[in-house]
């Protein structure tokens, strides 16, 4: 479990360290590929469980109708889906690979949105199974699908907040407005780094037990 002094004292490094280091580029393939993933979840499951009942069964006009607005819904959540996962990414996965790989903070929060995304992918095929197995489920398919990507939204909403995750989002924002790096204030509230003590396989300067680009005394880690 991680605590607000983890998340504020990290809040305070990860702003040294861009201002040292500045943001990395990411490929675009790197940013976009896992959005892409979970679009193709989410076509090809309805893709194959659908066509398989309309192999073996007539559709009413009704299921014909709900089958037709199911198929946009699918595409727009696709299509959202591969937009989130992009942004997501290319704003959190710009800091230094150094604080991303120490960060307790990172860890939390990429564990935590794997727990959700597994589950809604979980729940997403259940829901696909279900309204292609029950009379009439073509027609429940798109507010079933709603209804869960609100939930998925609130809980994610809560569950993040409460951590501060919109203050580490305005800081990397931050750095990317103005390019490269953003002078700090000397009165934020957080230690300052001890020019005075380098890692001896960086040569960089340290800030507690590690280096600003992220890299635990003594180490030196590359992409």
């Amino acid at each position: 479990m991680i605590t607000n002094d983890i998340v504020n004292r990290e809040l305070g490094i990860l702003k040294r360290v861009l201002s040292y280091k500045g943001l990395r580029k990411l490929s675009i393939w790197h940013c976009l590929w896992p959005g892409i993933m979970m679009c193709l979840w989410f076509a090809l499951w309805p893709l194959l469980i659908f066509s398989v009942k309309l192999h073996f069964s007539e559709l009413v006009s009704e299921e014909r109708l709900g089958l037709f607005v199911s198929t946009i819904a699918v595409v727009i959540l696709g299509f959202f889906s591969i937009v989130f996962s992009f942004n997501a990414r290319s704003l959190y996965l710009s800091v230094p690979y150094g604080f991303i790989i120490y960060s307790e903070m990172y860890s939390f929060f990429s564990k935590k949105l794997r727990r959700y995304v597994s589950t809604f992918l979980l729940w997403y095929l259940l829901v696909v199974v279900f309204c292609a197995l029950a009379p009439f489920g073509f027609v429940f398919f798109t507010l079933i699908t709603i209804g869960s990507v609100i939930v998925l939204s609130v809980c994610v909403n809560i569950g993040f907040n409460a951590y501060k995750l919109n203050a580490m989002a305005s800081i990397i924002t931050s750095f990317k407005s103005v390019g490269k790096t953003k002078a700090l204030r000397n009165d934020d509230g957080y230690e300052s780094i001890k020019l005075d003590e380098h890692n001896p396989a960086t040569g960089l300067p340290m800030i507690g037990g590690v280096d600003v680009g992220g890299n635990p005394y003594g180490y030196s880690r590359h992409e």
